[in-house]
């Protein structure tokens, strides 16, 4: 039946054929002569389809029934025009929309497919599921690593994360999720750690920046403000564990730098206010105590330490002091030969005065110091030495040290000596509460800047350093 209806169409496009190259010298429209054959050929296939059957042999028998082979011929056509219509352009266009085929990497179908599809390795591992574009990762999909663990999901770009996406670590726990540019956290994100919201807000080639927030690993917000380059930078506020306000100021790198507070979240108290330099009190400031809240000092800061003009007070809000610090401590130097008049201008009225043959001392109770004054005839008295009982931890000698540790900051010194108890002594071992009958006080002796002395008190060469004062020399 097919070999009939081949001849039949095909002897009738022969004779078409020839008739059409006997004439073609005289053809001028070529496309209108396509139409032409074109209308022929299916005219000839409807008269063949519009033919009653008209004879025995018209029928192939089927049983006890007869089947016109017009109606097997006309079936025999639609499945082939089927099948051609579906190889073509069905199963093309169903493919990726009612099921996603499996692809090769770099394989020839690989390059040229479009739409959803599987894309393995050459080992079978699943690399890929989403959109191709001609071989090329557009649209949306998943990455996966070759070892089974999904990597990223979202939206691609010529095979980048392009979009809106998320990343995943290996235990399939989100890493970030948000925009992307060019396989970078780029626009408004959340990035994550060990499964705990880390940072949210903005991003810029992957690092911070723009507002956003850092967190704490409970949930509470650590760091909010503005972002540059991956570290806070302007103004923002950075909170505790348990969400209490810990300092509002301004930051540069991350660190405090400008004007800012430190609060005490516990009492929720200002444990400083002023400057800031690298993320420690720079310039102006003021230090409140970290329990009552009371001002401590209020003056100029250098790498954190008190240094420059000052005011230091006591526990009453009082000063005690007001002139020049040196790296954290009262430039004592200064009142080395210092009259008393520029003392009490400068530490105020002392709290108690002893007076003895040839010399007398003020004494300092919040200052745990005094000062030493000789009774000179021809003018007013001078500061002969300063004697610290507290816990100044001046020159780098603090008291209850050992004394035997002073060589690692002073080397070999000036001299050793035993020292009788005087009436001076007798008075210092009340302010310190050690028995008074004792017989003398182990002592070492530095010269410093080759005209000052320090000497430290201990009970012995092995004790620690009791009290210690300063002199000129």
């Amino acid at each position: 039946m097919l070999n009939l209806f081949e001849k039949s169409i095909g002897g009738y496009i022969r004779k078409h054929v020839n008739l059409v190259r006997a004439k073609f010298k005289n053809v001028t429209n070529v496309d209108k002569m396509g139409k032409k054959l074109f209308r022929d050929v299916m005219g000839k296939v409807r008269s063949m389809f519009s033919l009653r059957p008209q004879a025995k042999a018209d029928y192939v028998k089927a049983g006890r029934t007869y089947i016109a082979k017009k109606v097997i011929l006309m079936a025999l056509v639609g499945v082939l025009a089927f099948l051609f219509v579906f190889h073509r352009f069905l199963y093309p266009w169903a493919e990726g929309r009612f099921w996603v085929p499996e692809l090769t990497i770099n394989t020839e179908r690989f390059y040229v497919y479009s739409g959803k599809a599987k894309v393995l390795d050459t080992y079978a591992n699943l690399l890929y599921v989403g959109d191709l574009d001609d071989g090329r990762i557009n649209g949306k999909g998943s990455l996966y690593h070759p070892d089974g663990h999904l990597v990223y999901r979202g939206d691609f770009v010529n095979e980048l994360y392009e979009g809106k996406g998320e990343r995943f670590a290996a235990d399939g726990s989100v890493i970030y999720r948000g925009d992307f540019k060019a396989n970078a956290y780029h626009g408004e994100g959340q990035l994550f750690e060990n499964g705990n919201l880390l940072y949210e807000g903005q991003f810029q080639d992957g690092l911070f920046h723009g507002e956003g927030q850092l967190y704490h690993d409970n949930g509470n917000v650590r760091l909010t403000g503005n972002f540059r380059a991956g570290h806070l930078e302007g103004e923002g506020k950075e909170y505790t564990a348990d969400g209490s306000l810990l300092y509002h100021g301004f930051f540069l790198d991350g660190l405090y730098n400008g004007t800012g507070t430190i609060y005490n979240p516990e009492l929720k108290t200002v444990s400083y206010e002023g400057q800031f330099r690298k993320g420690r009190h720079e310039g102006f400031g003021r230090l409140y105590d970290q329990e009552s809240g009371r001002i401590v000092y209020e003056g100029e800061f250098s790498e954190g330490r008190y240094h420059g003009e000052g005011k230091l007070y006591n526990w009453k809000g009082q000063d005690v002091y007001v002139g020049h610090f040196y790296q954290g401590e009262i430039d004592y130097f200064r009142y080395i030969d210092a009259p008393i008049d520029i003392v009490r201008e400068e530490f105020g009225n002392e709290s108690r005065v002893q007076f003895f043959d040839f010399h007398y001392l003020l004494e300092y109770h919040d200052l745990t110091m005094m000062f030493a004054f000789e009774n000179p005839i021809d003018r007013d008295p001078e500061v002969h030495k300063i004697l610290f009982l507290g816990g100044q931890d001046f020159l780098g000698g603090p008291i209850g040290m050992s004394i035997e540790r002073l060589k690692d900051y002073y080397g070999e010194n000036e001299f050793e000596f035993y020292y009788l108890i005087d009436d001076e002594k007798r008075v210092v071992l009340e302010r310190l509460r050690l028995p008074v009958n004792l017989e003398s006080l182990y002592s070492v002796k530095y010269i410093l800047h080759s005209d000052i002395f320090v000497r430290y008190y201990a009970l012995n060469p092995q004790g620690d350093i009791l009290y210690f004062e300063m002199g000129g020399l």
